[in-house]
């Protein structure tokens, strides 16, 4: 009798003890299973989560680039509409050496190429908002093309 006291406290006490691969139906098994369940279904969830966020960052993305093009495309059918049309052969007044260069003097009607030293043919004096550009030719150099366009009269020297 004694030993069978001792088989059965004894399996009392492994029954008490949690078991994590058991196909009993416990309480302890239920609990875990439906954290297990939990956890799993909070897993999928932040793995949907993640999918719209990412497909929601890509039609952003392409979206941008349709407006960037657009805007482009606007930028060029406008600067082909505003094209000034200067007459090449109008006679040189006098020339001027480029003294200052200004990158943000990059509208249609500015002249364009250009480097500190140039000498620009002036064809035409005073022109402009506040008269305060010449209508200037550069003439071909090296691989630069011929330019026409105004620039500021503060930024160029009399020869």
């Amino acid at each position: 009798m004694l030993s069978s006291r001792r088989t059965m406290g004894t399996s009392k006490s492994l029954d008490s003890r949690p078991r994590f691969f058991s196909s009993s139906s416990d309480s302890s098994n239920r609990t875990e299973s439906r954290l297990g369940t939990w956890l799993i279904r909070l897993g999928w969830g932040l793995l949907g989560l993640v999918a719209v966020d990412q497909v929601l960052q890509y039609k952003q993305e392409q979206e941008s680039k349709e407006r960037m093009k657009m805007l482009v495309d606007m930028q060029q059918e406008a600067n082909e509409m505003n094209q000034p049309e200067w007459d090449n052969s109008l006679p040189t007044l006098f020339q001027c050496k480029i003294a200052h260069v200004e990158p943000s003097l990059d509208g249609t009607k500015m002249l364009a190429n250009i480097r500190i030293g140039d000498v620009v043919e002036i064809v035409e004096a005073k022109v402009g908002p506040n008269e305060a550009y010449h209508l200037c030719r550069r003439p071909a150099q090296g691989r630069r093309p011929e330019s026409m366009g105004w620039y500021p009269v503060e930024f160029m020297e009399d020869l």
